[in-house]
């Protein structure tokens, strides 16, 4: 059996608390809803030591600014975003960049883009 990756529940980010501990000092992973689906290995490629939230802007009206509030209230290290090539995915690098740049502090952002063969762009 696989060891488990995940850090906290719940992993929905219009669920979480933007005031949880386990945000302190976090490395953030924000993952379009299909893209752990698009993706053979997603755990062992992406989770390890980080925060998981998963997200949809289709279905998440507020993921920018759920996003924000959390960098803005939080000490975080880092933020990886992975998306698919999906429609609605489509959005979802400039809300990450436009939250970390309302958040008026220097995150660094890494981007993925898994395309539906599930090959990795980076």
């Amino acid at each position: 059996m696989n060891e488990p990756t995940l850090r906290q529940f719940p992993i929905k980010i219009r669920d979480v608390s933007v005031n949880s501990p386990y945000f302190h000092r976090a490395e953030l992973l924000l993952v379009g809803d299909c893209a752990a689906y698009a993706h053979p290995g997603f755990h062992a490629a992406f989770t390890g030591g980080r925060v998981l939230l998963i997200g949809c802007p289709k279905h998440d009206f507020r993921l920018g600014e759920q996003l924000e509030d959390i960098l803005r209230n939080n000490e975080v290290l880092s933020v990886s975003l992975v998306k698919t090539d999906a429609d609605c995915c489509r959005e979802m690098w400039s809300i990450v960049a436009n939250a970390v740049r309302q958040s008026s502090k220097d995150i660094p952002v890494n981007y993925t883009n898994i395309i539906l063969d599930a090959e990795i762009i980076e």
